[in-house]
């Protein structure tokens, strides 16, 4: 069961999940298919470097629907995955792109939309894994109604050695990820967030907005 601050409006429902078969020798699992958004698991190589690999839930997502960030701000819930085979395979954390602020109602959410890979890495008990089974949790919104759903997932890598055809998406999402800043940040106690480093100027910044890393730092 989906665990979940309180949100715009009660779930209408279990989102129906309709498994497809994955693309074969694609390094793509089968796809979860819902009137909201098709869901697969991907991976970065054809096959294990050691025991560690690079795996990410892909959403695609119709339009006006959106996921929720690690930090879904006043109401949601971030997607979750875990493993559910090979035995003693463990997964990661979950790492997310940059989101984007949204209002309706009262209520401001940080979300995802569109075409989004949530990239994270699995440790595996041996080198030669051929087949990697996971379920995923996700909450996923419109500005009127929101609508669990989740599905499982199996992926059979075709091996090799280089990168899989997805491996751009995980470029595109390195290059993308938040990254720590080189400036110095301040917040007074009338709570003005106050940034300042060299080479930073009112000429330069076109506009910011702050998005805590961590639930319940600010009232949003």
């Amino acid at each position: 069961m989906l665990q979940m601050r309180w949100f715009r409006l009660i779930a209408i429902g279990l989102g129906l999940a309709l498994s497809g078969a994955g693309t074969a020798g694609a390094a793509t699992s089968n796809r979860v298919v819902s009137p909201r958004a098709t869901v697969s698991v991907v991976s970065a190589t054809g096959a294990p470097q050691g025991r560690t690999i690079r795996l990410g839930l892909l959403f695609d997502l119709k339009p006006d629907w959106h996921i929720y960030w690690s930090d879904p701000g006043d109401a949601g819930q971030p997607p979750s995955v875990s493993l559910t085979g090979p035995a003693g395979a463990k997964a990661g954390a979950l790492s997310f792109p940059p989101p984007r602020w949204l209002v309706a109602g009262g209520v401001g959410d940080y979300i995802e939309s569109g075409k989004v890979l949530l990239p994270f890495d699995v440790t595996l008990p041996k080198k030669d894994v051929k087949d990697i089974t996971a379920r995923a949790n996700w909450l996923v919104c419109n500005p009127k109604m929101c609508v669990p759903e989740h599905g499982e997932f199996r992926l059979s890598l075709p091996g090799g050695t280089g990168a899989s055809p997805q491996a751009h998406l995980f470029a595109k999402a390195a290059a993308d990820a938040p990254r720590p800043s080189p400036y110095h940040a301040t917040i007074a106690p009338d709570g003005t967030l106050a940034v300042t480093g060299a080479g930073l100027s009112r000429k330069l910044v076109r506009s910011a907005h702050f998005y805590p890393d961590q639930p319940t730092v600010i009232a949003n």
